[in-house]
C-alpha cells in the first residue's frame, strides 16, 4: 500500500488505510474534520480539515437573482 493513513477517532487509533478510504470516511461523517490524520513520513499529525481534498467544498448554486 503506498499511501498509508492512519488516523484517530474518539481516541483510538485505525489504519493504515488509503486516501479513498479516507475519502468516503470523511463523506460518510465517521471521520470529523477535528480528528487527527497522518501518513508515512509526515513529522506531525495534521487535522483532517487540512488535508487537501478530503472534504468537498459544499455545492452552491447561482447568487440570487440569477438563472
Amino acid at each position: 500500500m503506498h499511501n498509508k493513513w492512519f488516523y484517530i477517532h474518539d481516541g483510538e487509533i485505525f489504519g493504515p488505510t488509503t486516501s479513498e478510504h479516507l475519502k468516503q470516511l470523511a463523506a460518510s461523517g465517521h471521520l470529523q474534520p477535528t480528528d487527527e490524520v497522518w501518513k508515512d513520513g509526515m513529522t506531525k499529525r495534521l487535522p483532517a480539515s487540512q488535508v487537501k481534498g478530503l472534504y468537498c467544498a459544499p455545492k452552491t448554486g447561482p447568487p440570487k437573482g440569477v438563472s
